[in-house]
């Protein structure tokens, strides 16, 4: 008897008196929030030349703030084949 009391003190303790409206509203809205972030990221990191899945760096704490530094300061794959592209055309003065 004691230990279903604490499992509804906890869960009580945990959500509050929300039902399944609410903690389905809060988990649409996560969901939501994340793609936000999540599709320009992996498309940022896809056009830079890195595959697209670094892009979940965006949604996951200190690692988002990492992967945009890590943009910042990255020679872009891009930039690289750019250097190559522009070394073998002929001067076009």
């Amino acid at each position: 008897m004691g230990g279903d009391q604490d499992a509804r003190k906890w869960e009580n303790a945990v959500f509050g008196h929300l039902g399944f409206p609410e903690v389905a509203l809060i988990c649409l809205t996560a969901l939501f929030v994340g793609l936000l972030f999540l599709l320009p990221a992996c498309l940022v990191c896809r056009k830079a030349g890195y595959p697209a899945w670094l892009g979940v760096a965006a949604i996951v704490p200190v690692a988002n703030i990492l992967l945009l530094w890590f943009l910042a300061l990255a020679k872009w794959p891009v930039d690289r084949g750019m250097g190559d592209l522009r070394r073998s055309l002929p001067d076009a003065r």
